[in-house]
């Protein structure tokens, strides 16, 4: 392992090594996009860092008729890929799109959809139209007026109801105490008065008794007064927590309860729910269900939330303040609630009671794609983007409440947005899956299920013509049926939904487009095809050659711009150590320590896809020396034979 060294580039800063080989930006800056390098054991690894960015100007929160630009860049590609927003209707719009004049049709999700190469990245801003405050009237400037109109003064904003609510108790409250003040000053004017009538003797003592009477309302206002002014100083607001049927709600209280008594209250029923004193000891309230209600330490645990269960809950400490919490009902709603096809319309709704003396909370859904919907879904028609769970958010005073929902599209898993690449080297699986039980698939009128291939000539058209490879028998015990001999083979555990055809090995004729089916019996299809590419060296004039002929290697053609061949030779060529790269390669005299394993690799940024070997065998040149040897043998065997033959004559002359 190597010392990490830092540069002195402001990205540093932000950069960290994790694990050893990850790095991690933190505070990701426009400039930041571009080709980051990694060199390891010798070999050259390249991430392409992408920058993409959104924006409403001068705000995403927008008024009627205001002016709006919306904008969305990306950074850090080479060429330049398509960008387009794709507004709430559906509607198709440059990059940098004007809005002169804002509608409530422009309010929602504004997608920016972003396609390179086959790839698509989307992101999502949030548009909100509010409708503007109701202008006060003036009354019209007259002539003799020097004060001039204000066309730039900006209109009050509105103000919610709980704030006037405040602003009235709080006035009350002044205005009593400023009534009491008053009354008591005169109270105690009189009372000097006849105080100082009684030193002269001017009063009975009859009426000393009577002067004690208003003396005594007093004390009974000014303790009333102390009294109110006591229960507003020591009630907290309120505490909000959403919670769904059959939850389980924790309450935990937010005073210092430590060698104090602690009491938790039902506000419904004005009920003891538990207490607990400062020796430790604890218990429940008479009358209360078993396992409903818990105590654990000065926090109350409510299992398994009914309806009834919902209102307001009061924690009090004895000699200090109390807090009441609001246990108020988030509920969310699916129709219908079996297993939909793609085309079936859906419903989904999510509720939540308003706090009281709060402002409504913000109520939104996270989609199985983590993208933000502010609506609900209303008689929408189901695609397979909408299988998978569902979250329902439920913001309050900076606190959230999740409820989630899964929604079921009966479907096939999506097929490779790649090509499959393949040889003769290598084995061959085409995948086709499904998450969904076969009773549900049953359920929808499942017809028939089949796979079909279409080749791919040399040209790289498509045959009209389909050959249908295997046929699912939908019986009690389901088995695949063969229609045409092709060499595959489906894999196991079709009762898990797999529908995987497999090979040991490619074969040239592999190369084509196959269709996973599903027929159902009111005519809708679902098909996941999945393109197969087959590797392939082919070598001019052939594996078998002479020293010093040249050698033409071509592997693979047509290959998209982020696929990558390596070539490696046997260890002992000379072009073992150059790392050769590209579809062709050319030796121009071939030697024999060329002879051996040639192999071509497909990659993809650092996945490798498939490799094909071809074995080369390399006869040596023959030499001068040799060829001479050669031509003398020839000569002394021909010059024996010439006189054995005249020898033989001359036996049957004599």
């Amino acid at each position: 392992m190597g010392v990490p060294r830092k540069g002195q580039n402001e990205l540093v800063l932000r950069s960290r090594i994790m694990q050893e080989t990850k790095l991690e930006i933190s505070k990701v800056k426009e400039e930041d996009a571009g080709l980051f390098s990694c060199r390891a054991d010798g070999t050259n690894y390249e991430h392409t860092l992408l920058v993409v960015s959104v924006s409403a100007s001068p705000s995403s929160e927008l008024e009627l008729h205001n002016k709006v630009q919306l904008h969305c860049e990306v950074k850090g590609f080479k060429q330049d890929p398509k960008v387009e927003w794709r507004s709430p209707d559906g509607s198709v719009k440059d990059p940098t799109f004007n809005i002169d004049s804002v509608t409530p049709a422009h309010s929602g999700n504004w997608v920016c959809d972003i396609t390179y190469d086959g790839k698509h990245h989307k992101e999502t801003l949030i548009i909100k139209v509010k409708e503007p405050a109701p202008a006060t009237t003036t009354s019209s400037p007259t002539k003799n007026s020097k004060s001039p109109a204000c066309p730039t003064c900006a209109t009050p904003s509105k103000v919610s109801w709980w704030v006037w609510v405040a602003v009235g108790v709080g006035g009350f409250v002044m205005i009593l105490l400023m009534v009491c003040v008053i009354v008591l000053c005169k109270r105690i004017k009189r009372r000097k008065k006849k105080m100082q009538r009684m030193k002269k003797g001017r009063l009975g003592s009859k009426q000393y008794c009577q002067c004690n009477r208003p003396v005594t309302k007093m004390k009974d206002l000014i303790e009333h007064v102390v009294i109110f002014i006591s229960l507003l100083v020591s009630t907290r607001a309120d505490e909000v927590v959403y919670a769904q049927v059959g939850e389980r709600v924790t309450l935990k209280a937010s005073l210092n309860t430590q060698n104090k008594y602690l009491y938790w209250k039902s506000g419904k029923q004005n009920k003891q729910l538990a207490w607990r004193n400062p020796l430790g000891g604890s218990g429940l309230g008479e009358h209360i269900p078993k396992g409903q209600y818990t105590l654990s330490g000065d926090t109350l645990i409510i299992n398994n939330i009914t309806e009834e269960d919902f209102g307001n809950y009061i924690c009090e400490v004895k000699n200090e303040q109390t807090t009441t919490y609001q246990l108020l009902r988030h509920s969310v709603n699916r129709k219908p609630q079996s297993p939909l096809l793609p085309g079936d319309r859906l419903f989904l709704s999510c509720d939540a009671d308003a706090p009281t003396g709060h402002k409504p909370p913000e109520i939104y859904w996270v989609n199985p794609q983590n993208e933000i919907i502010t609506d609900n879904l209303k008689n929408v028609e189901a695609t397979s983007e909408h299988h998978g769970q569902w979250t329902c958010v439920v913001k309050n005073i900076n606190k959230e409440h999740n409820a989630t929902v899964d929604v079921t599209v009966v479907g096939l898993s999506p097929a490779p947005s790649h090509p499959l690449y393949t040889s003769k080297s290598s084995p061959l699986t085409i995948p086709c899956t499904t998450s969904v039980s076969w009773e549900q698939f049953r359920a929808k009128g499942l017809l028939e299920v089949y796979w079909e291939f279409s080749h791919k000539e040399s040209s790289g058209a498509i045959s009209n013509s389909r050959q249908r490879l295997f046929n699912l028998s939908l019986e009690d015990r389901l088995s695949w049926k063969e229609d045409t001999p092709n060499g595959f083979k489906p894999v196991a555990d079709l009762q898990k939904g797999k529908l995987s055809l497999t090979r040991k090995q490619g074969r040239e004729y592999d190369r084509g487009d196959y269709n996973c089916t599903m027929k159902f019996k009111n005519g809708v299809e679902l098909i996941s095809t999945v393109q197969v590419e087959v590797l392939n060296i082919i070598a001019s004039p052939g594996i078998v050659l002479n020293s010093g002929q040249e050698l033409n290697l071509t592997c693979g053609h047509n290959l998209s711009s982020d696929l990558q061949l390596k070539w490696t030779a046997p260890k002992q060529s000379s072009y073992s150590e150059s790392d050769p790269k590209g579809p062709h390669f050319t030796i121009p005299k071939v030697g024999t320590e060329d002879s051996g394993k040639w192999v071509c690799e497909l990659w993809r940024n650092d996945t490798k896809l498939t490799s094909d070997v071809i074995k080369l065998k390399i006869e040596p040149r023959l030499s001068v020396w040799m060829l001479v040897t050669i031509c003398s043998g020839a000569v002394i065997v021909i010059l024996i034979l010439i006189v054995v033959f005249i020898l033989y004559r001359r036996r049957q002359v004599l």
